[in-house]
């Protein structure tokens, strides 16, 4: 091989890899577009101490209590009975 070969496949060799850390980036980039990021690492010793001390407040609970459900209206409840009714009369034609 003389110096002329030498030098086209180190910068052959060169070149491929720089061209594929490029190309890798993007894809990441490109792949990454519809991820939401993750929130950012805290250092702060004590508020996850605080937060560990909080999961640890409900371990002697069994169940926790869950929130009330929120109130449906008359107009919301009569609109979902009329739906059931009507999927119930579309099942009964189509048999």
């Amino acid at each position: 091989m003389n110096a002329n070969q030498i030098l086209n496949m180190i910068t052959r060799m060169i070149m491929r890899k720089i061209i594929n850390k490029g190309i890798n980036a993007g894809v990441k980039k490109v792949g990454s577009v519809g991820r939401k990021k993750s929130p950012p690492i805290q250092d702060d010793y004590e508020p996850r101490q605080r937060a560990q001390q909080m999961t640890h407040a409900y371990d002697d609970d069994p169940a926790p209590a869950r929130p009330p459900k929120p109130a449906i209206s008359p107009q919301k409840k009569a609109k979902q009975a009329a739906r059931r009714a009507r999927r119930a009369a579309e099942k009964s034609n189509q048999r």
